[in-house]
Order: C-alpha cells, then structure tokens, then sequence
C-alpha cells in the first residue's frame, strides 16, 4: 500500500496547476485547467496563424482581495491547436498584481468564456487589463495573439 501511496503522490505532481504571479489563486475555485499526462495530441499547425478576438470582459470584486475574471473569446483567424499552450494574463494597472492561467490547446474551443478567479495581494485594483499568448509548449515561448480587453474592476 505504501508503494501505492508514492506512486499516488507523484501522479499529483505532474497534476499541479498552472502559475499565478503577484496574485494567487484561490484554491479549489472553479476555472482550473485540467492536465492529462500522456494525452495524445494532433500535430502543431504552424503555418497557420492564429488570432483570437477578445470580447466581454468583466472583473467583479466577489470579496476585498478576491476577483473573479469572465471574457468571451473567438479564434479570429486560425483555430486552437492541441498541442499549443495558451497563456492567459491578467494586470493590474497602479498595483503589483497579475495573475497567469495557462490552458492547453485541446482545452479550448473556436469560440468560448474563459472564467478564472483571482486572490489579490494588493487589494483595491480600480481597472484590470486582459491578454492572451501562445506558445509550444506550457514552458513556452509565448506569443501574443490577441487584443486587451479592459475595463474597470466592478
């Protein structure tokens, strides 16, 4: 049992979600992104650029230090790629805050709302900046494929 256990413990491992900087993430909140180890995945189209229209977006205090982020998104050119990562950044303008989720290509959708919830370690953010990038691999490098939404923090 006790093999079993080990065993268990580093399968969780390789299950950790993704980074958030200057923020952190409230745990168990909903809007995690689940990681499949060993998911088979279609080729990397690179050929193809990509480019997602941002629309929609909203940042509501749900508590003093706590945020929650809604967005609608839509694969403008190009669609999203299984084997890609896309990295989804949020700022704070006036504040040391920012938080990243990053979200697997097979993930995603053509078109779709990304919802994540955010804790701040600088509360009283008055407006909020949103933008997304892609790259090969979750490790990256990452390039930016979309507009900024912003708008103030309700």
């Amino acid at each position: 049992m006790v093999q079993s256990t080990k065993a268990l413990g580093a399968a969780c491992l390789v299950l950790l979600p993704v980074v958030a900087l200057g923020c952190r993430e409230r745990t168990g909140a909903p809007g995690l992104v689940p990681v499949v180890a060993g998911q088979k995945v279609a080729p990397l189209d690179s050929t193809t650029p990509r480019e997602i229209e941002l629309s929609g977006a909203v940042v509501t205090t749900v508590e003093p230090a706590l945020v929650q982020l809604e967005v609608n998104y839509r694969f403008s050119q190009g669609q999203p790629q299984p084997g890609s990562a896309y990295r989804c950044e949020i700022t704070f303008p006036v504040t040391a805050c920012q938080g990243v989720r990053l979200i697997e290509g097979w993930v995603l959708n053509a078109e779709g709302t990304i919802q994540d919830w955010f804790t701040l370690s600088d509360p009283g953010a008055k407006s909020f900046e949103f933008r997304v990038s892609v790259g090969p691999s979750l490790q990256g490098p990452f390039k930016g494929v979309s507009n900024v939404a912003s708008g103030p923090v309700k």
